[in-house]
């Protein structure tokens, strides 16, 4: 079987290459993703430090778009209330 791992390194020359083409939120979540990838291969040997670096490079590929998230709780806290500007659990 072929070792396909990539460094830090590769992945952002790879990145580079192609971000141009993807909308504006990827290619945030990809460059800090990476960003973070490098961090962990710095720990070295402190296998806690890697493991929490690498939680936080994954977590970072699949974060949304803060300014759509705002959006909808914005948008939640809106919804159900009444004319007087109380939510429903206001009134209970």
């Amino acid at each position: 079987m072929r070792d396909v791992s990539l460094t830090a390194h590769e992945l952002k020359n790879r990145h580079r290459r192609v971000r141009d083409s993807h909308p504006e939120a990827l290619r945030v979540r990809v460059h800090r993703s990476i960003s973070w990838l490098e961090r962990a291969e710095l720990a070295g040997e402190d296998a806690d430090a890697r493991f929490v670096f690498l939680w936080i490079a994954f977590n970072a590929a699949y974060a949304s778009d803060e300014s759509s998230c705002m959006r909808a709780v914005s948008i939640a806290a809106g919804y159900g209330n009444d004319a007087a500007g109380q939510s429903p659990a206001a009134n209970v």
